[in-house]
Order: structure tokens, then sequence, then C-alpha cells
């Protein structure tokens, strides 16, 4: 089967989250100077011989927004950084819970010396960051990666769960051959128990979810086997009277929300994503790639298919990438509605089935992989006249290289300044000269914002009641997204605890103050508002990136003289100072 023209079409309904999960990986990971820092040997896109090489901080905050993150976490990050000798071009972005900072390392720079300077430089920065912040992580994955090989299990007699088991043991034999950097695994569909909190009957016993999440803890020491043995679980005892889980909560067996769904031809399925690094010897790692996926495809039960996307060497593989973006609030089921309708419309330019990938922390993306009958234009042109209402289409040039496949743009310019809003309309106006003068697929990553807990503490009264923050943040994490507890036995099943539903549920929720208990809402303001998804800045500054792909005739040094001189002229007619500018990354 001929790769070469392997083409991904990737469906969002925002803008890109800057944290993953972290793959399976053969690499280690070793502490900075102090112990504090982690340090992540990870894949990297592919990179020219003079091309820079990137590095990235990142560091996670649970419960937190991302205007929060920013101040306290990405902000002096960015300062420590800008002193390291020899890095370039700092870009941020700044989600809810997590921050990510990456630099470029000159080619001609000591890369390893540069890293180290780096870890130094966290070290020293990882005092100012909040105590709820976990250790700075410094990794050489670049942001917007993909990985550069994928294989397939589906079936329609087996369920996801048990895909999604195999995919798991089949990650483990993968990271052992040659040249194989990490493996992601998408579609897992893991069983867990999931225990919702009744925020009334809690207050009417006046437990905390605190006391809640300690007792399932301890019981999960010894691997609850079902929900009925969790559920006769004794919390407490009251007026001498055992209170059990069953009496404030319902315990269900389920299926844990996915980080990462998959469908191959339509059908949920368990996907391994495989990272693959420089091997001298390349053919060997070609071959010990082949005989293991052929080793795997007999030893799994009958009524399992095992289908490979990509092929080595990986230098080979190339392709575009369309982003459709829906409106704001688009949910993955709508989103993969698009998916099918796309599909349809580009079902007789493929020869292969297509592949939809969903990721929850990339701003619920589907990503849909496919192999074209025709050349990569014809297949873009019919995805321009697929009418979706509401959403944007984006397309990018698509290659793998060094353990990854990293897309990029023919237009791809940076606009800072010092005020969000501003550059959201000049962002606006730059992209209406664009599509005028002939450019397609214009998208300005304006920062979008969706409804949100916002949850603001007063510390002074924390500390007057003698709650700890920690278990502020536990009883947040269950009111939001739920509590995730894992048993100490390997073949446990995990335990999710919820509680709440409104914002009025969540306030009302006990937290343990010493001997006592005290509601949510008399150390915090609970309130729904819109907040932003994410916030980047470049060198400093916010900044508000615009991608496009470049009119079929023009040079590149001509093309990109026009775009700089359609920014400025945008912003001449908007009568904006000159600190706000346009650049190239």
């Amino acid at each position: 089967m001929d790769r070469r023209h392997l083409i991904t079409i990737t469906l969002m309904c925002c803008l890109v989250a800057v944290t993953g999960c972290e793959p399976s990986s053969n690499a280690s990971r070793d502490s900075g100077p102090d112990g504090q820092v982690v340090a992540a040997d990870e894949p990297v896109a592919v990179h020219g011989a003079n091309a820079a090489r990137p590095l990235c901080v990142i560091v996670r905050q649970p419960g937190t927004s991302a205007e929060e993150i920013e101040s306290a976490v990405t902000v002096p990050i960015e300062r420590a950084v800008q002193h390291v000798p020899g890095v370039a071009g700092v870009r941020s972005s700044s989600v809810e819970g997590a921050s990510r900072v990456v630099v470029n390392v000159p080619a001609e720079r000591d890369f390893d010396q540069i890293k180290q300077a780096m870890a130094t430089a966290m070290a020293g920065v990882a005092d100012q960051l909040p105590a709820d912040a976990e250790p700075p992580l410094l990794t050489t994955l670049e942001p917007g990666v993909l990985p550069g090989l994928w294989v397939i299990l589906a079936s329609d007699q087996f369920s996801p769960s048990e895909l999604g088991a195999m995919a798991r043991n089949i990650r483990n034999r993968l990271t052992r051959l040659p040249g194989v950097l990490a493996v992601e695994v998408w579609g897992e569909a893991r069983e867990e128990l999931q225990v919702t909190l009744d925020p009334g009957k809690l207050a009417a016993f006046g437990m905390s979810v605190n006391e809640c999440l300690e007792t399932i803890e301890r019981a999960a020491a010894n691997g609850p086997a079902s929900a009925r043995e969790l559920s006769e679980l004794v919390l407490s005892s009251k007026g001498g009277k055992a209170v059990r889980l069953l009496d404030i909560a319902n315990v269900q067996r389920g299926t844990a929300p996915e980080e990462r769904q998959a469908w191959w031809k339509g059908d949920s399925a368990a996907v391994l994503g495989v990272f693959v690094g420089d091997d001298p010897a390349g053919d060997e790692t070609a071959k010990a790639w082949r005989e293991e996926v052929q080793k795997i495809s007999a030893e799994l039960p009958q009524g399992i298919t095992v289908e490979v996307l990509g092929g080595l060497p990986l230098d080979q593989e190339r392709g575009v990438i369309a982003q459709l973006l829906g409106p704001a609030g688009v949910q993955p089921d709508q989103l993969r509605r698009l998916a099918e309708h796309v599909e349809r419309a580009m079902a007789s330019l493929v020869t292969d089935g297509v592949l939809s990938l969903w990721r929850r922390d990339d701003a619920f993306s589907l990503q849909l992989v496919v192999r074209p009958k025709v050349n990569e234009s014809e297949l873009l042109e019919t995805l321009r006249r697929v009418s979706l209402p509401g959403a944007l289409l984006r397309m990018a040039r698509w290659k793998a290289g060094k353990g990854a496949a990293r897309q990029t743009f023919d237009v791809e310019l940076l606009l800072t300044g010092p005020r969000r809003e501003t550059l959201a309309e000049w962002a606006a106006a730059v992209a209406s000269r664009l599509r005028d003068a002939g450019y397609l697929d214009v998208f300005p990553e304006i920062a979008v914002s969706k409804p949100d807990l916002q949850i603001k503490l007063d510390r002074e009264r924390l500390q007057a009641l003698g709650v700890e923050p920690k278990t502020v943040l536990q009883t947040i994490e269950a009111g939001r997204v739920g509590v995730h507890i894992v048993p100490k036995q390997r073949d446990a099943t995990p335990i999710r605890v919820r509680a709440g539903e409104t914002v009025a549920d969540i306030g009302k929720l006990l937290l343990t103050a010493g001997e006592n208990s005290v509601p949510l809402m008399t150390v915090a303001s609970v309130e729904l508002s819109a907040r932003p998804q994410r916030l980047d800045r470049y060198n400093g500054r916010p900044v508000v990136r615009i991608t496009a792909c470049s009119p079929a005739s023009g040079s590149e040094p001509r093309l990109t003289k026009q775009v700089l001189a359609l920014a400025d002229e945008a912003r001449k007619k908007l009568e904006l100072p000159a600190e706000f500018r346009a650049e190239l990354p």
C-alpha cells in the first residue's frame, strides 16, 4: 500500500489545549538540580538540519482558571527562561489547570547544555509558584505534534473496554521495539465504580466530601470487588446508627469519561499512536516493527482486525491537515456528526476507512485520518465545498519526521500588543484583508470564552476556620469532574467520586474544618461566568496567531512582505500605536 499520501483532517470546536495525557514511553525521567524539576525525554516533531529545536516547560495546577494560571504560573516561568542564554522565541499558553511555556534552541547552540540551564532556571522559580502547583516538567515535546504511526484494533464482537485493555497490553510491547519513543492509546474505555454523592443527604448527616473521600480511599486499598460491596461501606456512626455509602450516594459500575476516543470506519475502536525516532538501522527497525505487528495480530482473538496507518521510513509520510472549527460550546457527539458529514463528502476520494480521533484536553477536537485516491489539491477543494454552518475550515501541510508529525501553514502571522480586546479587533481586520487578497482558510486564533465555574477563595477565612487548601481543592474537583481513586491492587477497579450538579449544590458542599464542617460558600464565592479557555503570549506579550493558505501564485518572499504590509495597514486604519506589532514566528 502506498502510504505517501496520508491526509489528516481535524475537526475542532475551539482552540487546541496546551496539555495532554502523557504517553507511555521508554524514555527516562530525571530530577532537576534540587529534585523539584522533572525532565522528560519525549518525541519531537520533524526538524531540518538547520531548524531550531523546542524545549517546553509544563506546570499543572488543577482547578485553577486560565487567568490565574497565567498570572501565578506562566508569567514567573517566562521571566525565568528569558534569562537563559541561547533561547529564543518564548511562547506560552495558559488554560484551566495548566501552563505551557515553549522556547526555541537555535541549531548552532548546544541543546543539552541549554536544557540543563533550563532545568536550573526552573528549580530557581519553583518556590515562586503556588503551593498546590505540581513541579515543572521539562520536555522536548513540541505543541501540535501527532504520532507518526497508528495501529488500529477494531471489532464488532468485543466491547470498547475489552479492546482498550488489549491496546494497553500491546502498548507495553510496542514501547520495547527499537526506535519507538512513546505510544499513546486512544479509545481505552476503562471501567470504573462511579459514586455520586447527594449534597442534600451529605448536609443532613453533617458529612463533608473529604470525610467520604478518606473512607473510600482506605477501602480502595483492599480493592472493592463490586458496586454492591462499595455501597455497604460504613462511613461513620450518627446517633449510634451506621451511615453507609448507600445512604448518601448512588453507586454503580460504568465507563470512565474517556480522555481519548477513536472510531474506525464509523465504529468505536482502540488505537495506538506510535512516536518513532531516528534509528541508524532503519531497515532493521521497519522489519522489527512489521514482525511484531504480525505477531500481535496472530495472537489476538478471532473477530478483531488490526490495521496500520503510516509506514517506515517516516520521512516519506506527508499530506494535509484540515481543521474544522465549530461554534463555541459544541459537544463531542455533535462533532462526531460533523465528522460523519465530512466522511460522506470525501467517501469517493478515500481508499481506506477513516480513522477518527477525539481528545478531551484538546478542546473537543476530532481528527480524521484518511488515505486519498486523489492528489491533495483535489481533496482540499472538495472539503472547501462542504457546507458546515457555523464552522470554519483551516488547512495546513502535514509531514512526518523524527518522532512525530506536525502541521505547518503557508502563512503564520503573530500579532502582539498590550491589550487582548484590541488585539482581537486587529486580528479580525487583518483576517478580512487577507481573504480579500485571495488567501484561503484564514483563521485568527482569538481566545474563546465558555461558561464555567468561577471560585474565589477567601484565604484569610480559610486560615481562621482551619480549613486546609487541599480540602477545598478536593471538594471543588469532586463537584466539577470527580475525584479519581486508583486502588493499589493492579487489577482492582478504579473509583470516581462526584458531588453536586449545579452551582448551588457545589456551594453547599461541606468542608472539614478541624472538628467541624463548614459549607464551601462560607470560604469561597461560587458562580457561573464566561471565562477564556486559553490565553496565549509571545515574548512576554499577549498574542493572536493568524494562519492561512497562500494564493495559488506568488513567491514566498513577496507573500511574506504582503502579509506584513496588510497587517500594518489594518493597524493604521484602527489607529493603533506602534506597540502593537506584527511579526513572523
